[in-house]
């Protein structure tokens, strides 16, 4: 059991997050488990953040120093990839609720990289929710729903290339299921086989 520091406790509700990755050393790995609150009541204009890590060799727990000029979808599981855990993110002086990048947090340095953008070809005012998965250990998938302008329309990207500070993107599927299959919001999971160019959601 780990036991945390203290609670941020905004509003009376606990709104953390997790995140599981490893430091590449050279003589081995060391696994660290980041925890952070990143917390945005939109009817108030507040903001209530806090980070830490906590390293399993030594048992303890460290404040990272965080400034946010983005914000983290509380519900927002995250993806890991390479060791480093990436989630979808939105910029916090965009007026919109409008998720248009992605964010990592690079156990190594122990800090976020900068935020990178998502496919330019989606628009950003064409979907309603967006999904990140996993391909293989190599690539991040994102899934676009665009549940208003077209309630039957699924597009996946997969990632060609993604390092720090940089992200290409290639478009692996678009479906129109038309109106008599329901689809629902795919939003904990889906897989993909690159190679046989089979998509399998919940």
């Amino acid at each position: 059991m780990i036991k945390p520091r203290y609670s941020y406790r905004p509003y009376q509700e606990d709104m953390f997050s997790y995140a599981l990755g490893y430091e590449n050393r050279k003589s081995c790995r060391t696994v660290n488990f980041l925890r952070f609150v990143d917390y945005l009541l939109q009817r108030l204009k507040e903001s209530v953040f806090g980070y830490e890590i906590y390293d399993f060799d030594l048992d303890s727990w460290t404040t990272l120093d965080v400034s946010p000029h983005w914000h983290i979808i509380s519900c927002d599981l995250g993806i890991t990839l390479k060791r480093n855990t990436y989630w979808h993110a939105r910029e916090m002086n965009l007026e919109e609720n409008i998720v248009d990048h992605i964010i990592c947090f690079d156990f190594t340095r122990e800090r976020f990289r900068p935020l990178l953008p998502l496919p330019v070809s989606v628009g950003v005012h064409d979907y309603e929710y967006l999904t990140l998965s996993r391909v293989r250990e190599e690539k991040l998938a994102a899934l676009f729903q665009h549940t208003e302008s077209n309630p039957y329309e699924l597009e996946i990207w997969i990632t060609t290339k993604i390092e720090a500070e940089m992200v290409s993107w290639s478009k692996f599927l678009r479906m129109d299921t038309g109106p008599d299959i329901l689809v629902t919001t795919i939003c904990e999971g889906y897989f993909i086989d690159e190679e046989k160019k089979v998509a399998m959601g919940f």
